[in-house]
C-alpha cells in the first residue's frame, strides 16, 4: 500500500530537519530561505560610504544593490524617501520624495529636495520593483559642515606664532674672506677671522643672536665654546643658521673656521645682535673691521688667541651682490614639539548625538575619555591648504558620558609644517606653517537641545613626548616626557599654557570624501642578523608602507634607533640611498625610554615609511633583540580589495598579490609614487596606474579627491 503523499511530505521534512540541525544549521533560517522574497536590497550607500558621517554635498548620491537567487532580475523602477528620523519616515513626514521613477539606474542617484541641514541626521528609504518582485530597504546619514557659519565660532588653535618684526636679516652685512688674486673664487683651504666685541662703558652684554652662513661651510666659536657649524652640504650655504648664546658682561671674541670648495666662490656672511642687561641692543656684520688668516692656527678660537699680526678681512661683495646674489633663506624656526591640546566639557543631559568634525594644518590625533575616537591615522587627508581644508567627521556619542569629560588631541606637521629641507622644497610652500587644529563637537541632547564644543583660546596647550616629526625623516618620541592621562578629565594641566587663536589655512573646509588611512595589517618580524658590533638588522615579510611597533625595556633616556628601508646592501646592512637629500634625515625613529621598570611601546604617529627591513642600534641589555620586540604595521588609505585573481601558476598568483601589496603601498590620501623616497602625487605615475588601481581595489573616491587636488594646481 502507498503512503499518502502528504504522510511522505511530512517525513522529508522531518528527515531534513534533522540533518539540517546536526549540521548546526538552524530550520528557521531554511524556513526562511525557502519561503523568503525573490529579492532583497543591499549595500545602501550615500556619496558611495554605508551610513556615512559628515556628508556636505548638496546633493548626496544615493545607491543600492539589487540581489536575488533568481535569474534574469531586472529593475523597473526605484523611489527615495528621505526623513529626519525613523518615525518620521514611517509616518510620511518627509524632507523628500522622488516619487516612482522608471528606470534600472541604481546607483548616483541624486537627491534633490530642500537644503539639508548642517550636522543632522537623516534616515532614507529606498523602493524598487523589478521582474521578480519589489523589494525596500532602510539606512542613514548625518551632513556635516556646509559654510563657515556651521563651524560653530570655532577657531584655529596651536602653539603662539613667534612675532618677526624683530627677526634678524642679512641686510647691511657683506661677504668676507682674506685677499685672494682670483676674487671672488678661492682656493679649497681652510680660512680663519675673529672679531672682539667690547661692552660699552655703563652697559653689560647678556646675549647674542648670530645669524650666518659661509660658502661652502663654517664652524662657530664663542668664547672659546663651539657654537654650530655647517657640513659643507651642496648648496648648503643657501640656508642661514640663527644661534643664540650666552655672553661674557664686558668682552666677547667670536671667530669662525671656514672651508671652501676647490674652483669655487668663497664667503662668509655674518649679522649679530647683542642684547644688554638694560634691554637695549647693538648690532654688527661682517666687514673689514674683522681680522682674517689664511690659516686656521690651533687654539684661535680661544679668547686669549693673539691675533694681532693678522690682517684685516676683505669684502668679497655685499649681501645681495656677487655670486651669492640674495639666494640665502632666512633661518628655519627652531622645530617644536608636537603640541598637545585639551579641553574638558560637562554633559548635563542625555545625548541622541554626538559628532565631533576636527580639520587640520597636519595632521590631528584625536581622543576622548582616554580612548582614540577612531581608528584613522595620518588624518585629515592631505591638500593644497590655500585651496582645500579636509575635515573629518567621527560619531563619538557612544564616548562621551554625562558629567565630565575631555579631548585630547596631538598634532604632527604632515606636508603642512615639515621643517626638513629636500629637492622638492616642501618645507617651503606658500601654506608653510606650524600645526593647527580647528574642530566643533556638536552635542544633541534627546530633549532637543544643542550645544557645541569649539577649538579656542579656552584650551590648553604643552609640548608632548613626540620632540621631532618629519613625514621623511621619520619620529623622534621620548617616553620620559608622555603626558599620561591629559585626554581625561581631572587631569592636572596647571602648568599648561593656554592655546593660540591663529590665522590657519586659508582652504575651503571640505569633509574628507576618501577613506581614512588606517593601519590594515600587523606582520611580525621573521630574522634578526648582526652585521657589525651593536647593529641588528630586522627583516619582516615583505616590502609594505607604514611604520613599526617597537617593545623594549631599559634604563630610562636609553635610545633605541632605527633607520627603515626595502633593501640590503653586500655587507648585510641596510641600504639607505635616496634621492631627496633630506635636510632632517631620512627614515628614521628613535625611541627614548622612560625606564619604567616594564616593557614599553611605541609606534610612529605621524610619518609612514616604506620599508622590509630596519636598522637597529642603541638597544638595551647588550644582547640581541628578540623577533617579537618588533611589529610591522601596514598603513594606507583603507581602500578594499575589489578585484581578485586566481589561477594554478602559483608564481602568478604571487606576482598579482605583489602588484596589489605595492598598489596600497602607494596610497595615502593620493596616489603616490613610492613609499619610501618621494611620497609625492606626480600625475604621470598615477595615470599609467589608473587602471590597475580601479581593476583591483576601491579607490574611486580617492581618485577623486586627487582629481580635485590636480584642478586647483595652478
Amino acid at each position: 500500500m502507498r503512503a499518502p503523499a502528504r504522510a511522505i511530505r511530512s517525513l522529508l521534512v522531518v528527515a531534513v530537519s534533522l540533518l539540517i540541525s546536526v549540521a548546526g544549521v538552524p530550520v528557521a533560517a531554511v524556513a526562511a530561505a525557502a519561503g523568503g522574497p525573490a529579492v532583497h536590497l543591499a549595500l545602501l550607500q550615500v556619496e558611495r560610504k554605508t551610513q556615512p558621517v559628515g556628508i556636505d554635498v548638496a546633493q548626496p548620491r544615493f545607491s543600492w544593490i539589487v540581489k536575488s537567487d533568481r535569474r534574469g532580475v531586472e529593475q523597473v523602477s526605484w523611489r527615495v524617501r528621505v526623513a529626519t528620523s525613523r518615525s518620521r519616515l514611517d509616518a510620511g513626514r518627509l524632507v523628500w520624495d522622488s516619487g516612482r521613477t522608471v528606470s534600472a539606474r541604481s546607483f548616483d542617484v541624486a537627491y534633490a529636495g530642500p537644503a539639508l541641514a548642517a550636522a543632522t541626521d537623516y534616515v532614507w528609504r529606498v523602493d524598487v520593483t523589478t521582474t521578480k518582485g519589489a523589494a525596500s530597504a532602510v539606512s542613514r546619514f548625518r551632513t556635516g559642515l556646509y559654510d563657515l557659519g556651521d563651524w560653530a565660532g570655532s577657531s584655529w588653535i596651536g602653539n603662539a606664532r613667534a612675532g618677526d618684526t624683530d627677526q634678524l636679516d642679512l641686510g647691511g652685512a657683506s661677504w668676507i674672506w682674506t685677499p685672494e688674486a682670483t676674487t671672488p673664487v678661492a682656493p679649497a683651504e681652510p680660512r680663519a677671522f675673529r672679531t672682539v666685541r667690547v661692552s660699552p662703558a655703563g652697559r653689560a652684554a647678556r646675549t647674542a643672536e648670530i645669524l650666518i652662513t659661509a660658502d661652502d661651510l663654517y664652524r662657530l666659536w664663542v668664547n672659546g665654546s663651539l657654537v654650530g657649524e655647517t657640513q659643507g652640504a651642496v648648496n648648503e650655504w643657501q640656508q642661514s643658521r640663527l644661534f643664540r648664546v650666552g655672553l661674557d658682561a664686558s668682552r666677547n671674541v667670536f671667530a669662525i673656521r671656514t672651508d671652501n670648495g676647490a674652483g669655487s666662490p668663497a664667503g662668509l656672511v655674518a649679522k649679530v645682535r647683542i642684547t644688554y642687561t638694560d634691554g637695549s641692543t647693538s648690532v654688527f656684520t661682517t666687514g673689514t673691521d674683522w681680522v682674517a688668516s689664511r690659516t686656521a692656527p690651533a687654539g684661535f678660537e680661544a679668547p686669549s688667541f693673539d691675533d694681532s699680526a693678522w690682517g684685516a678681512a676683505v669684502v668679497q661683495a655685499p649681501y645681495g651682490q656677487g655670486p651669492w646674489g640674495g639666494n640665502v633663506r632666512a633661518p628655519q624656526a627652531e622645530v617644536r614639539p608636537a603640541p598637545l591640546l585639551r579641553k574638558e566639557f560637562a554633559v548635563d543631559g542625555k545625548l541622541a548625538d554626538a559628532t565631533l568634525y576636527y580639520a587640520a594644518g597636519g595632521y590631528a590625533e584625536v581622543a576622548l575619555n582616554g580612548a582614540a575616537i577612531d581608528d584613522g591615522v595620518l588624518s585629515p587627508g592631505f591638500t593644497d591648504y590655500d585651496d582645500t581644508v579636509q575635515y573629518a567627521a567621527v560619531d563619538v556619542t557612544k564616548q562621551v558620558v554625562r558629567g565630565a569629560n575631555a579631548i585630547g588631541m596631538e598634532l604632527g606637521r604632515g606636508f603642512y609644517g615639515m621643517t626638513g629641507g629636500n629637492v622638492w622644497r616642501w618645507q617651503l610652500p606658500p601654506w608653510h606653517d606650524e600645526p593647527v587644529v580647528r574642530a566643533v563637537l556638536h552635542l544633541e541632547y534627546a530633549d532637543g537641545r544643542t550645544e557645541n564644543i569649539v577649538t579656542d583660546d579656552s584650551w590648553s596647550i604643552a609640548d608632548g613626548p613626540t620632540v621631532f616629526d618629519d613625514l621623511y625623516a621619520g619620529e623622534t618620541y621620548d617616553a620620559r616626557e608622555a603626558q599620561n592621562g591629559y585626554d581625561t578629565a581631572g587631569f592636572d594641566d596647571r602648568s599648561w599654557a593656554a592655546a593660540s587663536e591663529v590665522g590657519g589655512p586659508k582652504g575651503v573646509l571640505v569633509h574628507q570624501r576618501q577613506q581614512p588611512i588606517r593601519v590594515t595589517e600587523s606582520l611580525p618580524a621573521v630574522e634578526v642578523t648582526q652585521p657589525a658590533s651593536g647593529v641588528w638588522v630586522v627583516k619582516f615579510p615583505r616590502v609594505l608602507a607604514g611604520w613599526v611597533r617597537f617593545t623594549a625595556q631599559g634604563p630610562a633616556g636609553v635610545t633605541i634607533r632605527a633607520q627603515y628601508g626595502e633593501k640590503l646592501l653586500a655587507n648585510g646592512r641596510v641600504n639607505f640611498s635616496n634621492n631627496g637629500n633630506f635636510g632632517s634625515g631620512f627614515q628614521t625613529d628613535r625611541f627614548v625610554l622612560a625606564g619604567a621598570g616594564v616593557p614599553e611601546s611605541w609606534q610612529s604617529r605621524f610619518s609612514y615609511k616604506g620599508f622590509q627591513y630596519i636598522e637597529v642600534t642603541g638597544w638595551p641589555g647588550g644582547g640581541p633583540p628578540p623577533l617579537h620586540a618588533f611589529t610591522a604595521q601596514a598603513v594606507h588609505t583603507d581602500a578594499a580589495e575589489t578585484g581578485s585573481f586566481a589561477s594554478s601558476d602559483a608564481t602568478m598568483n604571487q606576482t598579482h598579490r605583489a602588484v596589489v601589496d605595492t598598489l596600497k603601498n602607494n596610497i595615502h590620501g593620493i596616489p603616490t609614487d613610492t613609499p619610501m623616497f618621494e611620497k609625492n602625487g606626480w600625475t604621470g605615475d598615477a595615470a599609467v596606474g589608473a587602471e590597475m588601481f580601479m581593476m583591483n581595489l576601491d579607490v574611486h573616491e580617492l581618485f577623486a579627491k586627487w582629481m580635485r587636488d590636480v584642478h586647483e594646481t595652478p
